[in-house]
């Protein structure tokens, strides 16, 4: 269980703080999500600029800070110190990488940035930073007092504003927070939702009620009361849900919140990241990380990397040598070896070697069996002798280049029987 030490905003301008407050604050300025705030010294801060698109409030950006370290992220380009950057990106004790619709930073300090491209992220930090982090993410000191949140009549989200010459904006007007007072009709619309069955691994590791809060003010703000406003805070109950420890089942339909996979894809709640291919067929069994919602290979195929033809059964996988791809059956002899394609992996059987004496500069001779030593002589002296050969042949190389062959000089190339000169 992750989510003690998670923060996450989604949707509606919905937010999660460390301590598992959750709350909405409509604000389109740059605020400090979270910060290291212990000491005049930050070890990283992240900032935040939601923007409303075609009626929907999504994340324009995202600042983050690690030490000496700045990553500007935005949908259509990426940033580290001012440089636009290709992932996956490694440098500075910073991987970043996009991933399944997901555009992930790890950080060697104990921060990882989950960013979905649209109107959800997360937070997750290392338990050294109890009690030391400041932003809309609270202070992080275990104790969810939701009073916290309105300090000395100023809202607490305008306390988090950060000054942007070049953000136009302004603070959220508290006389115009939304009226709720009639919200209340869609509470058991909510509760019916998040409590159906494909959450039914998930009722004793959060709170619903909470989630149930959001999905009511999502409801409650559509101006047609659409299904599709329960879409985003539902996405996030079942996000939480798998960090919890647990497996959401799919729960969305053709009418509640579709997700199109390409090719032959299928979308799940909870999947690993690690997605095992034809090259790396246990990378899944030994991945690490959180299970994640996203498009995944159906069960019994993994990812074609080769040729990029999506997922495939094992068994169509190609095998690689020496950076040629040879399709399924398909046999090659590699030294003394004959392996043949298999499902991705090659199947060799072992074969006789030929061994080999040699001689080099005239004293270097190295046997069969491979020892190599020194001799000196200028007689005629017996090379190598077959005991058992019926067959008798004697081959003679002399030093003006000379060949003879049952003392017969013959001109190379020279095939006879067996031999090849």
């Amino acid at each position: 269980d992750h989510t003690k030490s998670i923060c996450s905003s989604w949707g509606n301008f919905h937010y999660k703080t460390f301590d598992g407050v959750i709350y909405q604050f409509p604000g389109t300025c740059n605020y400090n999500l979270a910060s290291h705030c212990e000491s005049s010294y930050h070890e990283f801060s992240v900032h935040i600029q939601r923007a409303i698109e075609d009626g929907d409030p999504v994340i324009h950006q995202i600042l983050i800070q690690v030490k000496d370290v700045s990553i500007e992220l935005k949908r259509d380009k990426q940033k580290v110190n001012g440089e636009i950057f290709e992932t996956p990106y490694f440098n500075y004790g910073v991987f970043i990488n996009k991933k399944d619709g997901y555009t992930k930073v790890h950080t060697k300090i104990g921060l990882t940035l989950t960013w979905n491209q649209e109107d959800s992220v997360m937070i997750e930090v290392d338990a050294r930073y109890q009690n030391k982090l400041c932003g809309l993410c609270g202070d992080y000191n275990g104790a969810p007092v939701s009073n916290e949140f309105y300090l000395n009549g100023k809202l607490f989200g305008n306390m988090q504003h950060i000054n942007d010459p070049a953000i136009t904006c302004t603070n959220v007007d508290e006389s115009q927070q939304m009226n709720v007072s009639s919200c209340g009709k869609y509470y058991s619309v909510c509760q019916n939702y998040l409590s159906q069955s494909p959450f039914s691994s998930c009722q004793d590791l959060l709170d619903v009620t909470d989630y149930v809060m959001a999905c009511m003010l999502d409801v409650c703000s559509c101006s047609s009361a659409d299904i599709s406003c329960l879409c985003s805070t539902l996405t996030e109950y079942s996000r939480q849900c798998t960090h919890a420890g647990g497996s959401p089942q799919n729960w969305r339909t053709d009418d509640l919140c579709p997700k199109q996979c390409p090719g032959n894809m299928v979308y799940k709640e909870s999947g690993s990241p690690c997605i095992s291919t034809c090259s790396h067929r246990e990378v899944k069994s030994l991945c690490e990380e959180h299970d994640v919602d996203g498009c995944f290979c159906p069960d019994g195929t993994v990812w074609d990397d080769y040729n990029n033809a999506g997922c495939i059964s094992i068994s169509e996988c190609h095998c690689k040598y020496q950076d040629k791809l040879y399709a399924p059956g398909s046999k090659i002899l590699n030294d003394c070896e004959q392996c043949s394609c298999n499902a991705g992996k090659w199947t060799c059987t072992h074969g006789i070697c030929p061994k080999v004496c040699s001689i080099e500069g005239g004293a270097h001779f190295k046997t069969f069996d491979g020892k190599p030593y020194k001799f000196h002589g200028n007689c005629n002296y017996l090379l190598s002798k077959c005991r058992l050969c019926f067959a008798h042949v004697v081959l003679s190389i002399r030093a003006d280049g000379s060949v003879l062959l049952n003392d017969l000089k013959i001109s190379l190339p020279h095939v006879t029987g067996k031999i090849i000169l």
